[in-house]
């Protein structure tokens, strides 16, 4: 009993363990399945976010150089994202078939079609979101009509699922040539465009290189390695196979330190969620050791169920031999007391034989106290004899021979009467458990019967099924783990090719393509990293032709600015002294004319004896004089205007010349131009209306020569040198105030002239410093893009900024 009490505890035991595992299985499975639906939300949302800050370092970049570049992110860095991420679904649910056809057990199944089936969403929403991208619609047809299979495979029963096996892989890999040729025909698009993006700025395009496009990579990658992770799990939670599962395991482990090492680069809330799923897969409480932990316990429990079934059988088998035992036992004890019964009657015949021989005289005494009891003594040993068990009277006194016979005999009687009690209770006892083993073993005879007959049935049909599958399974099975021993060497040597080329290429270095060969299902990989990296060179190498380009032409315009800076410079200067000249000219004049007005005073009286001939006189005085002076000033202002037109001029042409040669950059220089050009049509205008004072001082001089004459008749006729004094300062002083309003007039003009002038000569200078700040980018583009290795003799180019201001830049750019 203590053994089977012992084998019950285990049992039970073992059957709590394995609940209980089962248990945390489940929940860790759950949990699992959740904290996948998260992690690739939230991967689908930083993905999101990291191409939306690709395409707004885009937008800078197109912003600064050409809005070209904005579309080629937009559309074909998109396309290349959504065939990423349609390649990891796809992946997954590769995972999910293959694990379906793995296992049997029907909540496993339910959740791995889940799965598949949100797979399959996800899938339909990127192929939703790849006709909206004109780069790669045109293979949404041939990709939904390909994965079509898969959407239908899920679906199917386990064996229909074996059945058609094969017709997976041809599906699979229809799928990997149109994603291969979609990849291909988004590269081919990207060198197209490429031609488009000549003026972008170079470290935009590194700063895209090393951040946002390497950020989208390394999420892809981290997501296909995390649904990795995820398939082996889901497949080992199917298996019930140990060693299975702990090679799965150990792929498991070996994979997961490379994730923790991305960690410390991940945002805080991505790096919880990894965290959280290397946690559920940990060899220590992970889902697949819940699982190992489960089939233990299983283990445990069928040990346990067989040692119990072992001791109830011994137990049964005591049982039985202690029954046989007692009844034999029981039996043995009625027959000797049947032989002391009879012993005793013949003993008392004997006695009463002699007693009747002896003691004839006593018949009645002996009647009384021998026969009588002796008799019922007899009756009752009879009655007991042939079975009647009724309760024995005693007959005679209570003590001597008689008394002590009938007590014998009532014990006797109660003997054989416990005896029947006895072996009625073992006979009933025996009855009922053979009567119980019979039924056990008839029913147990039928459930086996009809467990046989549906065994064999079974066995049959499976049979049937097995042996057209078996031997298939078995050649799927070892050329899977031979293909997937084999494309894991594969994946290690294309990874390890393509690392040193990313790190290479992250240097700058775009000169080495990899000529290793790949293997077939990856050579078209390494023909599309050529390609971008040839793209990729181009893009540069036309990027440095452009940066010298931008270079030179920005060193002739910031020349041909300050030449025009220091001569609007000069030219203002020169009217600064000229507006500061006529300024004392016109204080001058100013104090001449008060001189001669006090003259005209002293003189009043001889001016009226000779008033006609003085005004004549004056008038021609005046006309003269303002004659004289109109053409001095006329000549110099001529001669600023002709000089100004000149430089007007140059600058124009120069300014035209130098807006073509930049082209889409010279359009601030085409402003300048337009300016330059409407400084000359002023110029022209002041030059017609120095022409007409030209003929008006023509007209004056006939008007003069007239007057002379007037006054020539005049001057005959002035008697009195007092008159001829008083018509002169009368003349000079009419001439003075003349000629203080007319310098008055100049002044103000060329006053106007000098702020104009001065304004120019401050948005020349502006212009100046503006060319100079191109300058300085040109040669800080040449520096970046001088950072990329393009020819197989370089190391690593250097770049020297331009060093003056004055037009004699040294700039040098290495290509």
């Amino acid at each position: 009993m203590a053994s089977l009490t012992a084998d019950i505890d285990a049992l039970m035991a073992a059957r709590s363990a394995e609940l209980s595992a089962q248990s945390r299985n489940m929940k860790a499975l759950s949990t699992l399945n959740q904290q996948s639906r998260e992690l690739s939300e939230t991967l689908q949302g930083r993905i999101d976010r990291a191409s939306f800050a690709l395409l707004l370092a885009g937008n800078n970049a197109s912003s600064k150089s050409n809005q070209s570049l904005k579309h080629l992110l937009k559309r074909e860095v998109d396309a290349l994202r959504l065939t990423l991420l349609l390649k990891s679904e796809l992946n997954l649910t590769v995972g999910a078939t293959q694990a379906l056809l793995e296992t049997n057990d029907l909540g496993t199944r339910s959740d791995l079609q889940a799965m598949a089936s949100e797979a399959q969403a996800q899938i339909d929403a990127l192929l939703v979101d790849m006709e909206n991208n004109t780069s790669s619609a045109e293979f949404v047809p041939s990709i939904r009509e390909a994965s079509a299979f898969q959407a239908e495979f899920i679906t199917l029963s386990p064996f229909d699922m074996k059945v058609r096996a094969h017709l997976l892989r041809t599906s699979q890999e229809t799928l990997n040539e149109v994603t291969s040729q979609a990849v291909e025909s988004v590269l081919a698009d990207l060198d197209a465009e490429s031609t488009n993006t000549l003026a972008q700025n170079a470290k935009v395009v590194t700063d895209l290189l090393n951040t946002d496009v390497k950020n989208i990579t390394d999420l892809a990658r981290l997501d296909t390695s995390l649904k990795s992770i995820l398939i082996k799990a889901l497949q080992g939670a199917a298996s019930i196979n140990a060693g299975y599962i702990h090679a799965l395991q150990f792929e498991i482990d070996s994979e997961a330190p490379h994730i923790r090492d991305t960690l410390q680069d991940l945002p805080p809330d991505l790096a919880e969620k990894v965290a959280l799923l290397l946690e559920a897969t940990n060899p220590e409480s992970g889902l697949l050791a819940t699982r190992i932990e489960a089939l233990q316990a299983r283990g445990l429990g069928q040990v346990a169920t067989d040692s119990v079934s072992s001791d109830l059988l011994r137990i049964s088998d005591m049982v039985m031999s202690i029954s046989k035992d007692s009844i034999i036992g029981i039996s043995d004890a009625s027959q000797t007391l049947m032989g002391t019964a009879k012993q005793a009657s013949m003993t008392m015949n004997g006695i009463a034989l002699i007693a009747a021989a002896i003691v004839l005289g006593a018949p009645v005494l002996t009647f009384l106290l021998i026969m009588r009891p002796l008799s019922a003594v007899t009756a009752s040993t009879e009655r007991l004899a042939i079975g009647d068990m009724t309760e024995i009277k005693r007959v005679g006194g209570q003590y001597g021979e008689i008394a002590r016979l009938f007590s014998a005999l009532t014990v006797f009687r109660n003997n054989l009467v416990e005896k029947d009690r006895m072996e009625n209770e073992a006979a009933e006892n025996a009855r009922r458990a053979t009567q119980a083993q019979e039924e056990a073993a008839r029913e147990k005879t039928e459930r086996e019967a009809a467990e046989l007959e549906r065994q064999k049935q079974q066995e049959t049909r499976d049979r049937e099924r097995e042996l057209a599958t078996e031997q298939e399974r078995r050649a799927l099975e070892e050329a899977a783990e031979a293909e997937r021993k084999a494309r894991h060497a594969e994946q290690s040597a294309v990874v390890e090719a393509l690392a040193e080329g990313l790190r290479r290429l992250s240097q700058g270095d775009v000169r080495q393509t990899i000529d290793q060969q790949f293997p077939a299902s990856y050579e078209q990989l390494r023909m599309d990293y050529n390609a971008a990296v040839s793209s990729l060179r181009s893009v540069v190498e036309r990027l440095s032709e452009t940066a010298q380009t931008i270079h030179s032409n920005s060193g002739e315009i910031s020349n041909a600015a300050d030449d025009l800076s220091r001569r609007t410079e000069r030219a203002a200067s020169t009217l600064g002294e000229t507006a500061s000249a006529l300024t004392q000219l016109t204080a001058a004049v100013k104090s001449a004319a008060d001189g001669a007005a006090l003259a005209n005073k002293t003189v009043g009286g001889a001016k009226m004896n000779a008033q006609s001939a003085s005004s004549v006189v004056k008038e021609a005085i005046s006309a003269m004089d303002a004659i004289s002076d109109s053409s001095g000033k006329i000549s110099k202002i001529i001669s600023v205007i002709d000089d100004i037109a000149f430089q007007t001029n140059l600058l124009a042409l120069n300014a035209g010349v130098e807006a073509a040669r930049a082209g889409e950059a010279g359009r601030g220089f085409a402003v300048v131009a337009s300016e330059v050009r409407a400084l000359a049509q002023r110029s022209s205008e002041a030059a017609r209306e120095i022409n007409n004072l030209i003929s008006e001082s023509g007209q004056e001089v006939g008007r003069g020569v007239s007057l002379v004459d007037q006054t020539g008749e005049a001057l005959r006729s002035i008697v009195h040198d007092v008159s001829e004094i008083a018509t002169h300062m009368s003349e000079i002083a009419t001439s003075a105030e003349e000629q203080s309003a007319g310098i008055s007039e100049i002044n103000t003009a060329v006053a106007n002239l000098d702020q104009t002038t001065q304004q120019n000569a401050a948005m020349f200078e502006e212009t100046t410093a503006a060319s100079f700040s191109l300058a300085n980018e040109a040669a800080t583009l040449s520096e970046i893009v001088s950072q990329f290795v393009l020819k197989e003799d370089d190391s690593r180019p250097s770049t020297t900024a331009a060093s003056s201001p004055k037009g004699d830049d040294d700039f040098s750019l290495a290509s």
